[in-house]
């Protein structure tokens, strides 16, 4: 059976196993876009369920340093929109 190591292989290697299956997808928030597109292109009707909500409804600005926590959120957005860029241009 094939692996896979990002989801774009992890998707590849599970698309045999769930042809003509209508599946639940539980990943985070942020990477349910991409990762729903990457199972829609291999013919795989998916139900995304997102977790792991990053968003906070209380927004403060304030000026100074960024907290280590704002830097990983950045960190992880800007993975998201690469990721994306690679999706839609590059692959």
């Amino acid at each position: 059976m094939a692996e896979g190591s990002n989801t774009e292989t992890e998707a590849a290697a599970l698309a045999p196993l769930l042809k003509d299956k209508y599946i639940s997808l539980v990943t985070s928030a942020r990477h349910l876009p991409r990762a729903v597109t990457y199972f829609e292109d291999l013919g795989i009707k998916v139900l995304p369920i997102p977790v792991e909500h990053l968003a906070t409804k209380k927004i403060q600005f304030k000026l100074g340093w960024p907290s280590a926590r704002s830097l990983r959120k950045s960190e992880k957005a800007i993975h998201e929109y690469l990721g994306l860029i690679y999706q839609k241009f590059i692959r």
